[in-house]
C-alpha cells in the first residue's frame, strides 16, 4: 500500500508541476536588487595593477615560465594597449612557447620512437604545460596510453579456468 501512495504521490508532484496560472495573470516577479554605480579606477590605482603584472611577467620570463608570463602580457596588453613595449613582449613571448613547444614535440616523438613511453609522456605534458592547446601533444598522450593499456592486457598471464 505504501508503494502505491508513494507512485500516486510522484504523480501529483507532476501535475502540479505543469500547472500554469490564468490568462491575463502573470506570477509576480521580484524586483532585481539596485546595482550601485561603479566608480572609474583613478590613474594611480591603473599604475599599481600595471606595476604589479610588469614585475610578475618579468619575474615569469626569468623563470622560463612562458604560460604564465604570457597570461601577464596579454593583460598588461589589454590594460594599456597603446604601449608598443607590452605589445612586443606579448609577441616575443608567444614565439618563445611556439619554439619550446615545437622543440618538446621533436624529443618527444624521438623518444617514443626509441619506446621510450616514459620521457616522451614527460616531454608532452612540457608541451602542453607551455601551450595548453596543442591538439598533437594531446592526442600523442591518448594514444600513447592506449597503447599501454593494450600492452599491459596482451602481457597478462591468461585466467585458469577450472
Amino acid at each position: 500500500m505504501s508503494a502505491h501512495r508513494l507512485v500516486l504521490w510522484i504523480v501529483c508532484a507532476g501535475i502540479s508541476g505543469c500547472v500554469t496560472p490564468p490568462p491575463g495573470e502573470a506570477p509576480a516577479r521580484p524586483d532585481p536588487p539596485p546595482v550601485a554605480p561603479r566608480a572609474a579606477p583613478t590613474p594611480q590605482a591603473i599604475e599599481v595593477l600595471e606595476a604589479r603584472h610588469y614585475e610578475r611577467a618579468q619575474a615569469h620570463m626569468q623563470a622560463r615560465n612562458w604560460a604564465d608570463a604570457l597570461v601577464e602580457w596579454e593583460l598588461l596588453t589589454l590594460l594599456k594597449p597603446e604601449t608598443m613595449d607590452y605589445r612586443t613582449a606579448l609577441a616575443d613571448t608567444r614565439k618563445r612557447i611556439r619554439d619550446a613547444a615545437d622543440g618538446w614535440s621533436r624529443a618527444a616523438e624521438q623518444a617514443r620512437r626509441q619506446g621510450n613511453l616514459d620521457q616522451a609522456t614527460l616531454l608532452y605534458l612540457r608541451v602542453l604545460n607551455v601551450e595548453r592547446d596543442n591538439a598533437a601533444a594531446a592526442k600523442a598522450l591518448r594514444d600513447m596510453d592506449t597503447e599501454r593499456t593494450h600492452r599491459s592486457y596482451i602481457n597478462r598471464p591468461p585466467r585458469m579456468v577450472m
